[in-house]
């Protein structure tokens, strides 16, 4: 179901946008892709998910070490640097609270310190 709401989400904003005469109604759309308006707009207002904020740092740090490489790390090295500097990512434990938040990257992405030693 989330999938649905999402592209009614985004086709709607992507109208929006284009500045075309026509945009379709949220109500058309709910009735196109076979969802209700209620479960719509409860999906749109609900707070964040503890998964979608998890996803949303991972990409964060993802990026972060993407960038750091100039561009140049595939998928491989990423998966690499991120094993090396955010263990608890593979569920594996740090020996403190204070390092797993360093190495973690919940520390360093908000203070700008580079990942990379």
């Amino acid at each position: 179901m989330t999938e649905k709401f999402e592209f009614i989400d985004a086709d709607y904003a992507a109208y929006q946008e284009s500045g075309d005469e026509y945009v379709p109604s949220i109500v058309k759309m709910c009735r196109w892709m076979e969802v209700s308006r209620s479960g719509f707009y409860e999906w749109r207002n609900a707070p964040e998910s503890a998964t979608a904020k998890r996803r949303g740092e991972l990409a964060l740090i993802v990026q972060k070490s993407f960038d750091e490489s100039d561009g140049t790390y595939g998928y491989r090295r990423v998966h690499t640097d991120l094993v090396a500097h955010c263990p608890l990512l593979l569920g594996l434990l740090c020996p403190s609270a204070r390092f797993s938040a360093f190495c973690c990257g919940w520390v360093t992405i908000r203070a700008g310190v580079p990942m990379r030693p």
